[in-house]
């Protein structure tokens, strides 16, 4: 029986073939990724030229040529009443200079990082509110080399307000490891202050806000130092339960006007107590 020998080429034209065809496919995964590409690009320009139009931006300031947009280095957007920017603005990469001197801008947009090539941002005379993002995204900008000109005093005034919120996710894993349950509604005839709320809210806002906060009955051993950012709580009830050691940082609830600590094994009541000034119960 013969076999099929091929020849030498014979084994090029296969190969050949199977190279076009790989060659065909890639270029076809290349045209749709490019039409993508392509289409993202148009949606975020016509993001662009409408909220330019929004704002009665002229085509002096937002060029409406979709070339002479993508290849501008300098936008002058000064003393124009501005209350936001577009996001899809920061998204122009040869921008190197915008200046928004003198709007009404409260907040920049996350997207504000994606500037390549800026070497200047002014945001003087505006009404930025600088929150923590705010300030990490100024920061990135001058470590690529960004020169940024903003209310200085402003920024440091508020950069040392801003507020550390990691204590909440310290005082849910407290709650968590003692299986204190979420905020839940009791009914209690007997109880002195009639029905009440019991646990420890997992909402933010509603931790923030809690008034009333009944952690008796439980096999508590230590009351976390974060309990005393709660500082519009009025009563605090921590009864019945296996505590030793109270933390001085609950003279700082200057809204107190209860504490309950009463069936535990307390040794000593910290100093601090003392200048809870509204405490008529204790």
């Amino acid at each position: 029986m013969k076999k099929n020998i091929l020849t030498t080429t014979q084994n090029k034209d296969i190969v050949l073939s199977k190279n076009r065809a790989i060659l065909n496919i890639a270029s076809k995964i290349l045209a749709s990724d490019s039409l993508i590409h392509r289409e993202v690009i148009e949606e975020w320009i016509r993001e662009i030229w409408l909220w330019a139009d929004e704002n009665g931006l002229d085509d002096s300031l937002i060029p409406r040529d979709k070339s002479l947009l993508l290849s501008l280095s300098k936008i002058e957007l000064s003393c124009l009443g501005l209350d936001s920017i577009s996001r899809e603005l920061c998204f122009l990469e040869n921008v190197k200079t915008l200046n928004l001197f003198q709007n009404n801008i409260r907040e920049l947009p996350k997207e504000i990082v994606n500037f390549r090539d800026l070497t200047l941002l002014n945001l003087k005379s505006n009404l930025l509110t600088l929150n923590q993002n705010q300030h990490i995204w100024i920061n990135q900008l001058k470590e690529k080399g960004c020169e940024i000109y903003v209310d200085f005093e402003l920024v440091e005034k508020q950069s040392s307000n801003i507020v550390d919120e990691s204590w909440i996710q310290r005082l849910w894993d407290w709650a968590d490891e003692n299986e204190i349950a979420d905020l839940e509604w009791v009914e209690n005839e007997n109880f002195d202050e009639g029905d009440y709320f019991k646990g420890l809210p997992r909402d933010k806002e509603k931790l923030l806000n809690l008034t009333k906060l009944w952690l008796g009955d439980n096999q508590i051993r230590e009351i976390p130092k974060e309990i005393g950012n709660l500082s519009n709580l009025t009563k605090l009830w921590l009864s019945r339960n296996q505590i030793r050691e109270i933390p001085k940082e609950i003279g700082s609830l200057s809204n107190l006007t209860k504490l309950s600590l009463d069936n535990n094994q307390i040794r000593e009541i910290p100093k601090e107590i003392g200048s809870l000034s509204n405490l008529t119960k204790l």
